[in-house]
């Protein structure tokens, strides 16, 4: 028989921070459209982001210029 030690998992402090990588994105209109499964798109509604200014497109800004 062999035993093992149970892992619990390891959570984030209540204010905690941890990086995001998401391998495919969305934008629209300078718009961060986060991208999920087709099920929890049935319960959830769509994630936006706008974008602020400085991680606009190199394009973009010449243009505003």
């Amino acid at each position: 028989m062999i035993i093992k030690k149970i892992k619990l998992p390891k959570y984030l402090d209540k204010d905690g921070f941890t990086t995001l990588v998401i391998g495919f994105v969305r934008l629209k209109d300078d718009i961060l459209i986060v991208p999920y499964s087709n099920s929890f798109k049935k319960t959830h509604q769509e994630v936006k982001i706008k974008l602020p200014p400085v991680l606009k497109r190199q394009e973009d800004k010449k243009r505003l210029e």
